[in-house]
């Protein structure tokens, strides 16, 4: 007896054309990996990616699946990447920047999985809103068009409204009106927006929530008007692959992961940050196996509200956990400059004291020496970077978020009993431990400084050197500090003429 697509998420990809945005970046790539691994009966993937003048659409395929990610994919399956097909385009463009017969094939997908986003806090207001929310409605606009769409699935983030830290699995209504706002960027310069800024955000921490949230009401306005078949899919921190199609896998550095990359790399020292603050992540695996049994449901139940799931509240760490990792104990980092020692403190004096003491002066030091050489100067262009991007995360380091996330752990519920071993999500184990941590790093170690395990015994031996040079440099340095401040207090305290202050007959204790 065949199986209907009502009763499989096999069936319901099968001979599917699919159209995702954002298919290169960090989810879209293992959406597109766990496709073509798990749904063999997929038809075509049509991507959406910017020109490249020196590069044919057949050269960014394969520069997009020239990773470890897809090593098995390729090995068990040489030809299934040639599913994939390149569409030149740009969801900051009016129509994607497609042409009329690329349009036409987008036309006859069935389904959508919109993950184009700038996710960088400190974008212009206007580039944050061109991409994210006018870069929403452009694809709501075709979607209108496509005959035969079952599903369309939006990525949006579990932080959609900060100010209350946390939400729930319903829709919340903007301060602000989509459609001006759209409008507001598409004619007015960069520099008038940016002083209207905190004005027209109604002061909303950054422009990546602001306009992540703008676009959920482009998405409720279309499901209401035009009964697009949406669904909104939040994630929260997204970290690396806990099991398919290997643990570990992570190809970019941003939010906690780059903190402790820097960290590891004995660049980062300290974080101004509540210790006992409890960050929220959720594997892109994981991430990614919800997002395809949402698309089904939504085809299988077609409600007539539009679904919400906040994939979050998975996984769990506190910052002093993370802090108390040691981190690569047994693979350190062979481009390490100092040990990692990481501290957590409120007290911007005593922070700024371990910053300029471990951070700034061997940067400037470091900057000095390739200078000298000849080289370009790179530890201050760093430590700049670490400074703006912990500002940026302030508001999200202070207190503790709340999601709820009983729709997308009930997903587990409509998983068919034999199709469990391909969808199901994992158990979900609340403890981020140190061994999916280290293998996050140790990914990245491999991807941005080509260390493999073959370099394992020459990075234990220079670490060793890193650590004692680390820690002579930080008693010197520490002793002169101290020895300063108390040079400092003694001079100021031998002007003071105690005995006067004692015996004055006005002097009262």
């Amino acid at each position: 007896m065949e199986v209907s697509a009502e009763n499989s998420i096999h069936k319901f990809f099968e001979n599917s054309e699919i159209f995702i945005s954002g298919g290169s970046g960090f989810v879209g790539r293992v959406l597109i990996e766990k496709l073509l691994r798990t749904c063999k009966g997929v038809k075509k993937i049509y991507l959406l990616l910017r020109s490249k003048k020196n590069d044919t659409p057949w050269e960014r395929i394969q520069k997009l699946t020239d990773c470890k990610l897809f090593e098995s994919l390729k090995a068990s399956d040489p030809t299934a990447i040639n599913k994939i097909h390149v569409l030149k385009g740009d969801a900051m463009e009016l129509e994607l920047g497609l042409s009329k017969s690329d349009l036409e094939i987008v036309k006859n997908c069935s389904v959508i999985f919109h993950c184009a986003a700038s996710v960088r806090f400190d974008d212009s207001l206007k580039d944050a809103i061109l991409l994210n929310t006018r870069g929403t409605r452009e694809i709501c606009k075709i979607a209108e068009e496509m005959k035969n769409l079952k599903a369309f699935v939006h990525v949006s983030t579990s932080f959609i409204v900060p100010k209350l830290h946390g939400s729930d699995e319903i829709f919340y209504p903007a301060d602000c009106d989509w459609q001006k706002m759209i409008q507001f960027a598409e004619n007015f310069d960069y520099d008038l927006i940016n002083c209207l800024e905190k004005k027209l955000t109604k002061f909303a921490p950054n422009t990546y929530t602001f306009s992540k949230h703008l676009a959920e009401q482009v998405c409720e306005y279309y499901k209401k008007s035009k009964n697009l078949p949406i669904v909104i899919y939040r994630p929260s921190l997204i970290a690396g692959t806990e099991v398919e199609p290997f643990p570990g896998w992570l190809d970019n550095l941003y939010g906690p992961f780059a903190f402790a990359f820097s960290g590891a790399l004995g660049i980062n020292h300290i974080s101004h940050v509540k210790g006992d603050i409890v960050l929220d992540f959720i594997p892109v695996d994981i991430c990614v196996k919800g997002m395809l049994i949402a698309a089904w449901k939504t085809w299988k139940d077609k409600n007539s509200l539009m679904p919400i799931y906040n994939a979050s509240n998975v996984k769990k760490a506190s910052i002093i956990s993370i802090s108390k990792y040691k981190i690569l104990k047994d693979f350190p980092p062979k481009n390490a400059i100092m040990y990692h020692d990481h501290h957590h403190t409120q007290c911007r004096f005593i922070g700024w004291i371990i910053r300029i003491i471990d951070q700034i002066i061997p940067a400037l030091i470091i900057d000095g020496l390739l200078k000298i050489s000849g080289k370009k100067t790179k530890m201050m262009r760093y430590q700049r970077i670490i400074y703006d991007a912990l500002n940026n995360i302030t508001i999200f380091t202070k207190e503790n978020f709340h999601f709820t996330n009983f729709k997308f752990l009930d997903l587990n519920l409509e998983v068919p009993t034999n199709e469990k071993k391909d969808f199901f999500i994992n158990e979900l184990y609340p403890q981020m431990n140190m061994k999916q941590m280290n293998e996050i790093l140790n990914n990245l170690l491999e991807i941005f400084f080509n260390q493999k395990p073959e370099h394992k015994e020459m990075a234990k031996k220079r670490y060793f050197y890193v650590i004692l040079f680390s820690r002579m440099y930080q008693i010197f340095a520490y002793s002169g500090f101290f020895y300063l401040v108390y040079k400092l207090l003694d001079k100021s305290l031998t002007q003071i003429d105690f005995s006067d202050m004692i015996f004055n007959e006005n002097f009262v204790i």
